[in-house]
C-alpha cells in the first residue's frame, strides 16, 4: 500500500512491536517506512531505485512485485473510502496481533517452568492470562 501510496507513510502510528519482530519481512517494512518518512515525496520508481542500491537485485525484485498489487482501488469503487484510515488501521491490527503473539509466547514460556520456580510476578502473568481466558470463554 505504501509503496503506491507513499503519502500515507507520516500517517504511522508507533510500530515497536513490529520494530522488534525477527520476522525478515517485518523489518525491511520498517526500513522502507523509516526510509519513506525521511522522503515523503519520493515515488515509485524511486523508491525501487533507492532500493536497488541499498538492497540488491533480488530484495527490489520483490519489492517491485508487491508494488503491482493494488489494494486500494477495489476500496476505492465501492464508495466513500479513507486510505489514510484504512492504512493505520491495518498497522494498528499487526501490532495489536504480534502483541499478543508475544504474549502468548512469554506464557508458554513460563507455563513450561515449574510453578514453584516462578516469582511471584511471574505467577501473576499466568494468573491474568487464566482469568482472561476465562472471561472471553464465557
Amino acid at each position: 500500500m505504501v509503496l503506491q501510496h507513499p503519502e500515507l507513510v507520516p500517517s504511522t502510528p508507533p510500530t515497536p512491536h513490529i520494530e522488534s519482530s525477527e520476522d525478515v519481512d517485518l523489518k525491511r517494512f520498517i526500513e522502507l517506512i523509516t526510509f519513506l518518512k525521511q522522503r515523503p515525496n519520493y515515488n515509485l520508481p524511486r523508491i525501487l531505485g533507492h532500493w536497488r542500491g541499498t538492497q540488491g537485485e533480488a530484495a527490489t525484485a520483490e519489492l517491485a512485485q508487491l508494488a503491482t498489487i493494488e489494494l486500494l482501488n477495489d476500496a476505492r469503487q465501492r464508495g466513500s473510502y479513507d486510505a489514510q484510515q484504512e492504512y493505520v488501521d491495518a498497522i494498528e491490527r499487526l501490532e495489536s496481533q504480534l502483541e499478543q503473539n508475544q504474549k502468548r509466547l512469554q506464557i508458554d514460556k513460563l507455563s513450561a517452568k515449574s510453578f514453584s520456580d516462578l516469582s511471584d510476578s511471574e505467577k501473576q502473568q499466568i494468573r491474568e492470562h487464566h482469568a482472561q481466558q476465562h472471561r472471553k470463554q464465557d
